[in-house]
Formats: structure tokens, C-alpha cells, sequence
């Protein structure tokens, strides 16, 4: 592979120097409060200064730890991706699905809780990103992106001492310093180099950790067997090939030429070269590094970015270098103050004489062995004394005087108050003790919690900036890992699980071309990171909620009630109601209440909409019903049509018949006048010649 930017050994431990020497003081500092907490509160300084014979830890700062762990536990950080320069939202989603699947893995979560105890503890925790072949039952070998803890992130990690930001983002290199046994250094040198060696011929460390100066007597043994190999990851900005190939399909692919060792096997494969041009673009090598050079060669990783994440805890630049401390850092002082006073007051007690009575001699004569007794021989039911002298005379009866008993100092008492509090001061951010009603709230509780659990806020301000460069590098190794068709296993926010299958094609009808589905490999995102609830908190508030809506839904809707009570149900915990959750869950997916996330809700969804649709034989009966019904209406129509011309023929004839009658009744009545004039012309006639 050909590397324009190739570092030589020298020029390694050149820059590591200058990354170690950096801010050495806060890393020594920073390793002592570690072995302050976690093992012992007395280093040699004290010891050597120290005559008590008890000494002893009062330890307050585990509970302020605790209480800083709980709360950021409870209020983890989420990372959204939000899709830019022409990215689907799908896609978005399903980079989200992809990355809260990563985040759920056991051995993230054990890299995310090393680096919350040391960054709360010591001011600096972290971890890592890398690729690895996971295969299945069927052989399939794919890659897939996990985290590693890194343990005693600060004595082992060296980022570039120019890079200021809280995340390391514009760091252009960082070293990891990993230890190995003799043995395993010898895997490691024949996994890169192909040779193999003896544990005789193992080379020399890179470098040594520093653990701090407080505590040289711990830790000692068992270091001669670990040879410490340096990781050296190098991000530069270089020119790339980029090949563009059609596929059988007609989809043209981009590909990165510095990766192809062979482009006639691109051409078997179906590929169609079309062009290729250069492009500038960010790369990371990491370097294997041992004390002798570097092991092997140096080795591409996937993505743009150095896979390196730090968690910081309170942090500031002073004169231009950096520093960094937690809890332990301002609470030790305080502690060690407390631990003295507490050891003294014991050792006081301890070796105090104890309060003895007094007695004249001629009082014991005789029985000294019944008052000489101290603590388990002291079983003797009464002891005895003399009544009268040698010479007859009486004695008193009972200790004449007892010796004194040691007092402690009269300022003690206000200063192991006073102690107390100033550890306290630093440590706690959790509720007081006043506050132990059982009968509060969820909501009275919330706020309350709200209102004294401050002091973590800085600490979850710096995880929220780590987490979101975590989803950063992330998604830079996700274009180039998941860059074939495979299925994959993403998340929901309330935990479903589901696979979906990368860069699935399918043919777009209305343009007759294949699309791609769910291709991450020229995705972009902006990428926002909040500090949120658990999802147990938030459901347990959703509930509450819902059940104080669920009486007024009753009275306006009870279409709104039955959707309230089924996201009660779907929202409540328990292993012996997941059959009845998993119902109310579909039933609202049935309902258009929420959108499916399962195959079990989609298949749910969708015999939902088979079933509001009838079957063929019974759509067949339906039409056969409706042709017959339709065929009725068409016989009525015609009859209809019939009869109303039946009716207009005999309305016509009588119509007819009427203008006969009436010609026939004004004929007669005109012959009827006529005759009547006639008549009437002849009867005068008759009457004048009369």
C-alpha cells in the first residue's frame, strides 16, 4: 500500500517525548490520587512522619464517588445523528439504531464505567475504537466496530501536546502504552512480522507509565515479566485515488484506490471502470512500537480519525498547559486531616493505661492474685480484701483512689467535625439525610434530586462531549466497515431490537434505475449529544403521567382512553407481563398510535389491514350479489320505461279521442245553429203573411 507521509522510528520518539514531558506533574498527581483511593490513604511520607501504631481510613470520598456514578448512570448521554448534505433521514435512523446496538454491547459498557470511575476519581478516563472479524455458525466473516477499556487512561495515554480540545478532535497523533507478558509479546511479533522469536530475544519497553512517586513500595512486583509496547495512531491529510465503477447494475460506486491491490479483479467481479479522480482527505496509520523500532508495518485503520476517546473531570489551561484533576484531588487534604485525628483518638484509647483502683497494701495482703487480673483472666465472681491490719486496727473498705483517666485533646471533637464537613463539602452531591420521607412524590422527588445533585453536572458537561466524539468516530468507521450488503442488528430508543439489511437494492419504477437502501458509505451527519434519563426513569414518569390523564380521558373520549390505558399497559415493567405489553405495543401499532419497530408489529399491522379487507371468494360473492342487484335495478328501469311509455300511448289516444269528440260536439253544435236559423227565417215567413 503505498503511504506518502510514512514516519521513521526517530521521528516517533521524538514527538512521544515531547507528549511525556507535556504536563508530567498532573499525570503523577493524577496516578497518586488513584492509589490514594482505591488503595491506601498512608504513602511513605506519612508513614516515615507518623509514630502512631493505628492507622486508619475513614474513608468519606467512596460515597461522593458512588453518589456522582449513580446520578450519571441515571442520566446517561444520548447521541443523535442528524442527517446533512442530501443524507435520507432513514439512514440517519438507522446509524442511530446502529449505534445505540454498539453502545448496549457488555464490553462497552465496561469501557464506559472504567472511564466514568477514573475521570470522577482522577480527572481523566477513556477508551478506545476498533474493528475486528466477528464470523457466524454459517462462516460469514464480517467486520464490526467495538470499544476497548483502557485502563489507567492517564499514566498510558499521550495525546499531542498541541491539541486543546476537550475531546482531542484536533489531535494530530496520540500513543497508547499496552503491556504484554514475554509470551504474548512474542504472538504479537509474529502476528505482524510473520517471524518468530524466543521470550530471551524480547527487546526492550517502548516506555514506562508513570504511576506517581507517593507510593514506590506498591506495584512493584511482577514488573520485570511486562514489556510495555507503544500504539502510535498518526492522522494526516494525503491525496487519494478515487475510482468510479459501474456494477451490473448501471450504480456507480466510488472506490478508494490505495485500497485495491488488484483493479483486474474488480473487472472480473462486473465492475466498469469510468473515472478517477484525486481527492485530499484525512487518514490514520497506527504504528506497532517497541523499545527496539517499530514491529511490522504500519497499518490503515478505518475512518478518519484518531479512535481514541477521553473523559475528562473538572480541566483548565494554566500558562498554556494542561491540567486536570477530580474529586480526590481537593477532598485529600481534608481526608488525610480526618484519618490522623480519627487513627490518634484510637491510638489514644488504645494505648491509654486503664482506670485502676488504688488500695493500701495491708488491704490485698493475701489476695493480690484476685485484683492483678485484666481482661478475659478477670473471671473470678468477687474478689476479697482485708478487714483489719496486722496490728488489729480496722481498714477501709474499697479502693482509697483510682488513677486518672486520659483525656483527649479538648479541640478534637470541633476539628473531627470540622473534617468531616470539608470532605463532604467536596464528595457529596447527593440528597441530605433530612430527607428520607416515603410518602414523596415521584415529581417531589425529582425536583428535589434536581435541586442537590449539582455537583456531577460538570462531570456529565465533559461524558456529553466525549460521547458525542465517540458517535463521530464512529460513523468515520462505519462508511468504510459496513460498506457491503449484509444485515445488521440496530436498537430503538425504548430497547427493541431489529435487523435491517445495508445496501439492499431495488428497482425504482417510476425511473427504471436500481436504488441503493441504506448505504452509510457517503452518509453525513451532525452529530448532537444531550444529557438525558435512563429509560426506566423516564417510562416510570411517562406512567405516572398517563395515569393521572387516564380519569379526564375517560370523560371526553373513550377512544383516548382505551389508547391511554394500552401505553400503561405497554409501559409497565415486569418479566410476567411481557405477553400482555408486547399486545397493548401491537395494538397501538394497529391503532396508528405509534409507527412499528418489530417484525412482530409490522406483521400485526398488516394482517390488521388484511383483515379490513374481505378475501377474494368473498369480494367474488359481493360482486356477484352486486351484479344481481344491479341487474335488478336495470329489469325495474325498464319497466319503469315501459310502463311510462304504455302510459303516454293512452294518454296520446285519449288525447285523440278527446279532439275527435270535440270536432264531432262542434259539428253537431254548428248543424244544430243552422237548423235553429232556418227554423226561425221560416216561422217568420209564416207569420207575416198571416
Amino acid at each position: 500500500m503505498k503511504r506518502s507521509k510514512q514516519l521513521e522510528f526517530e521521528e516517533i520518539q521524538k514527538r512521544f517525548d515531547a507528549d511525556y514531558a507535556y504536563n508530567q506533574p498532573t499525570r503523577e498527581r493524577a496516578a497518586s490520587d488513584l492509589v490514594f483511593y482505591h488503595i491506601t490513604h498512608w504513602d511513605d511520607s506519612l508513614l516515615a512522619g507518623c509514630n502512631l501504631q493505628y492507622k486508619g481510613e475513614f474513608d468519606l470520598l467512596r460515597k461522593g464517588k458512588r453518589d456522582i456514578i449513580a446520578d450519571m448512570r441515571a442520566n446517561p448521554i444520548q447521541a443523535d445523528f442528524e442527517p446533512i448534505d442530501g443524507t435520507d433521514e432513514e439512514v440517519a435512523d438507522l446509524m442511530d439504531g446502529l449505534y445505540r446496538a454498539s453502545c448496549r454491547k457488555n464490553i462497552s459498557k465496561e469501557a464506559f464505567d472504567f472511564a466514568c470511575d477514573e475521570q470522577v476519581v482522577c480527572g481523566i478516563g477513556g477508551w478506545r475504537l476498533a474493528t475486528k472479524y466477528e464470523s457466524d455458525r454459517l462462516g460469514n466473516r464480517n467486520q464490526v466496530i467495538m470499544r476497548q477499556p483502557i485502563r489507567e487512561f492517564n499514566s498510558r495515554v499521550f495525546f499531542d501536546c498541541a491539541a486543546e480540545a476537550v475531546d482531542k478532535a484536533d489531535a494530530k497523533h496520540c500513543t497508547i502504552l499496552t503491556p504484554f507478558t514475554k509470551a504474548g509479546y512474542c504472538e504479537l511479533y509474529c502476528e505482524l512480522t510473520g517471524e518468530e522469536i524466543e521470550e530471551g530475544e524480547v527487546g526492550s519497553n517502548f516506555s514506562y507509565p508513570d504511576y506517581g512517586l507517593s507510593f514506590p513500595w506498591f506495584g512493584q512486583g511482577g514488573e520485570k515479566d511486562v514489556v510495555y509496547v507503544g500504539e502510535f495512531y498518526h492522522r494526516y491529510k494525503t491525496k487519494v485515488t478515487i475510482g468510479f465503477y459501474k456494477d451490473m447494475f448501471g450504480t456507480l460506486q466510488a472506490v478508494d484506490m490505495s485500497l485495491v491491490e488488484d483493479e483486474e479483479e474488480l473487472a472480473e467481479a462486473g465492475f466498469e471502470f469510468v473515472e478517477s479522480k484525486e481527492i485530499e482527505k484525512y487518514v490514520v496509520d497506527k504504528y506497532v512500537i517497541s523499545g527496539d523500532g517499530i514491529i511490522g508495518k504500519p497499518e490503515r485503520i478505518a475512518g478518519s480519525e484518531i479512535p481514541v476517546i477521553p473523559q475528562y473531570g473538572e480541566r483548565a489551561f494554566i500558562q498554556g498547559v494542561e491540567y486536570y484533576e477530580g474529586i480526590v484531588k481537593a477532598a485529600r487534604d481534608p481526608q488525610i486531616l480526618r484519618d490522623f485525628a480519627m487513627s490518634y483518638l484510637a491510638d489514644t484509647v488504645a494505648r491509654s493505661p486503664r482506670v485502676k483502683p488504688i488500695y493500701f497494701p495491708e488491704q490485698i495482703q493475701g489476695f493480690e492474685f484476685m485484683h492483678d487480673r485484666t481482661g478475659a483472666d478477670d473471671d473470678l465472681p468477687y474478689a476479697l480484701q482485708n478487714r483489719f491490719d496486722a496490728n488489729g486496727n480496722e481498714l477501709p473498705l474499697g479502693p482509697i483512689a483510682q488513677t486518672l483517666e486520659q483525656p483527649p485533646p479538648m479541640a478534637l471533637q470541633p476539628l473531627l467535625q470540622e473534617m468531616r464537613m470539608a470532605v463532604e463539602d467536596v464528595v457529596n452531591p447527593g440528597l441530605p439525610n433530612s430527607i428520607s420521607d416515603p410518602d414523596l412524590s415521584g415529581k417531589a422527588l425529582n425536583t428535589l434530586t434536581a435541586m442537590f445533585d449539582q455537583q456531577s453536572i460538570g462531570y456529565q458537561e465533559n461524558r456529553k462531549y466525549s460521547m458525542r466524539r465517540d458517535a463521530e468516530v464512529f460513523a468515520s468507521m462505519a462508511s468504510e466497515v459496513y460498506d457491503t450488503p449484509r444485515k445488521v442488528v440496530t436498537e430503538s430508543a425504548n430497547g427493541n431490537r431489529a435487523e435491517v439489511m445495508l445496501m439492499e437494492e431495488q428497482l425504482d419504477i417510476e425511473t427504471g434505475e436500481i436504488k441503493v437502501l441504506n448505504d452509510l458509505t457517503n452518509a453525513s451527519f451532525e452529530i448532537y449529544a444531550d444529557i438525558g434519563r435512563a429509560y426506566e426513569t423516564s417510562k416510570a414518569e411517562a406512567v405516572e403521567k398517563l395515569t393521572e390523564l387516564l380519569p379526564a380521558a375517560q370523560t371526553v373520549d373513550p377512544q383516548l382512553a382505551r389508547i391511554t390505558l394500552l401505553k400503561i399497559v405497554n409501559l409497565s415493567s415486569g418479566t410476567d407481563t411481557k405477553d400482555i405489553r408486547d399486545w397493548a405495543g401491537q395494538q397501538l401499532v394497529v391503532m396508528g398510535v405509534r409507527k412499528p419497530e418489530t417484525e412482530e408489529e409490522m406483521a400485526a399491522m398488516e394482517q390488521a389491514a388484511q383483515a379490513q379487507q374481505p378475501d377474494a371468494a368473498m369480494a367474488l360473492a359481493q360482486a356477484e350479489q352486486m351484479k344481481a342487484a344491479n341487474g335488478q335495478v336495470k329489469n325495474q328501469i325498464e319497466q319503469f320505461k315501459a310502463e311510462t311509455d304504455r302510459m303516454a300511448v293512452m294518454v296520446d289516444a285519449e288525447k285523440a279521442g278527446a279532439e275527435i269528440d270535440y270536432k264531432q260536439v262542434q259539428s253537431q253544435s254548428i248543424a244544430m245553429n243552422d237548423a235553429m236559423k232556418l227554423r226561425q227565417s221560416v216561422r217568420g215567413d209564416n207569420a207575416v203573411s198571416r
